[in-house]
């Protein structure tokens, strides 16, 4: 493996945590809607299209 993939790897495992805290603060924001994952999901995949 280079040594450009493993910077990479690190900086993903670094960051990873952080994104997915994220994710699911976004997501409990939205639990008193009574959105499943799939509902979410496809909300964001409609925000983002929309943009």
């Amino acid at each position: 493996m280079s040594e450009s993939s493993r910077k990479t790897i690190g900086v993903l495992l670094d960051v990873l945590p952080q994104v997915m805290r994220a994710i699911r603060a976004e997501m409990r924001s939205h639990r008193a809607l009574g959105l499943s994952v799939p509902q979410f999901r496809a909300l964001g995949f409609v925000r983002r299209h929309l943009r």
